[in-house]
């Protein structure tokens, strides 16, 4: 499997169910998480406790997607990858944000060791 099959295959079990499956899959241990605040966190046990902290926060998802995704392979599951997506959604305080935003993963061994995002999106 491609670098760029590995990244899609990721993205599409994240927009499901399959959120923690595809993390323990394709994030390392160790991975490192910078938000584009600079906030960094570290290990993909506690990216899954952000993502549960970010759910509990959603009231509702009117849409999203992935406008664009794109791989550089340096060799078998190892590079970098960019995802480009957008998010439309009420927060549990009822606000509604749009927003979108730019995820860079550097990849090794087909696994996310480092992601960085970035994003303008000062209420989300």
């Amino acid at each position: 499997m491609t670098l760029l099959e590995q990244a899609t295959d990721l993205q599409q079990r994240a927009a499901g169910p399959g959120i923690f499956d595809a993390v323990d899959t394709y994030y390392a241990d160790d991975v490192t998480i910078v938000e584009a605040t600079g906030d960094t966190f570290h290990g993909r046990e506690t990216q899954k406790g952000r993502i549960v902290e970010w759910q509990q926060g959603v009231q509702e998802v009117h849409g999203g997607e992935i406008t664009a995704i794109a791989a550089h392979e340096a060799g078998p599951g190892t590079g970098v990858v960019f995802v480009e997506s957008a998010l439309d959604m009420t927060r549990t305080d009822g606000v509604r944000v749009a927003f979108e935003e730019v995820a860079v993963q550097q990849w090794r061994d087909g696994r996310i060791v480092h992601e960085r995002f970035y994003y303008n999106a000062p209420d989300a």
